[in-house]
């Protein structure tokens, strides 16, 4: 088995609220058992045009979880879509061929932080894109003493995984959700 070094690097700039702004500068390195191609990503404001995009996104992330709760119909969730994308309030992450790799969904309100959504698509999963976003955002809850609030599917046990070794905790749970937080001590 051959391993191979990888750095991964992207800088951005994410101005959440007048009040919430990270400054992130991603230079990851690991040592991986299968080759990786290093990884620029960008992160800009959604715009109205990009509601085909963010679907896709959505699709190209979480639809195996809708899949195994509802069943996929394609129609339903292309409505659920249209009433929920708010594109002021989103991000796409782009990677540096110009591909929506994954989209962001944060607000703020008062001392706490919501993860709303945090979408990769597949294809890009497992490359320390999402961990590394996510722990710039427990850094500034750290450092502002806010905490961080989401909820995932409970059947994607890969995210819920990567929230408790950051260090939320499941505060809550519905049949289909947990509901995770982080506080700093």
């Amino acid at each position: 088995m051959h391993r191979h070094y990888c750095e991964m690097s992207f800088s951005l700039k994410l101005v959440l609220s007048p009040t919430l702004s990270i400054n992130i500068i991603f230079a990851h390195s690991r040592l991986l058992s299968k080759y990786t191609n290093v990884i620029m990503i960008h992160l800009r404001d959604a715009t109205a045009a990009d509601f085909n995009l963010a679907f896709e996104i959505k699709k190209a992330s979480i639809k195996p979880y809708i899949e195994k709760i509802w069943g996929w119909d394609e129609h339903v969730q292309l409505g659920f879509h249209a009433r929920y994308f708010k594109p002021e309030q989103t991000k796409i992450l782009v990677d540096e061929q110009g591909n929506g790799i994954g989209l962001l969904v944060v607000t703020e309100i008062e001392k706490t932080i919501y993860i709303n959504n945090i979408l990769i698509v597949s294809s890009a999963q497992g490359k320390g894109i999402g961990t590394f976003v996510l722990s710039e955002f427990v850094t500034q809850a750290k450092l502002s003493r806010k905490c961080i609030k989401l909820q995932v599917f409970k059947i994607n046990h890969r995210a819920k995984a990567l929230y408790k070794k950051l260090g939320f905790k499941t505060t809550n749970q519905t049949e289909l959700h947990a509901h995770m937080e982080f506080r700093w001590p």
